[in-house]
């Protein structure tokens, strides 16, 4: 079992995920993602030189990326979302510790 199957295993059964917006980016704009998640905009948040995108994954977990204030994402618009899955944080659901 390769590292991301071990990640996304561990966060089905007894971890929670925790990613800052800044380890997720837009689809083919992050050359170190590995791995894609199919999201819907349900938030547009202008912060000057960012954007804010408050998405929903199709499972329905939310979830927040910074992109580039010249985005042409949109409320309600679907797209692919890059995770680099060196910059998120697996905590143990029961104690809230972190393992890694």
């Amino acid at each position: 079992m390769d590292r991301r199957d071990f990640l996304l295993n561990a966060c089905r059964t007894c971890a929670a995920l925790a990613l800052l917006p800044a380890a997720a980016s837009l689809e083919g704009c992050a050359p170190s993602a590995k791995a894609i998640v199919d999201s819907k905009v349900d938030i547009t948040e202008l912060m000057g030189h960012e954007v804010i995108l408050n998405l929903m994954t199709t499972s329905n977990k939310p979830f927040l990326a910074r992109v580039d204030p010249r985005t042409k994402a949109r409320v309600g618009s679907s797209l692919g979302v890059a995770i680099n899955l060196d910059n998120m944080h697996i905590f143990d659901k029961q104690t809230e510790k972190a393992i890694r």
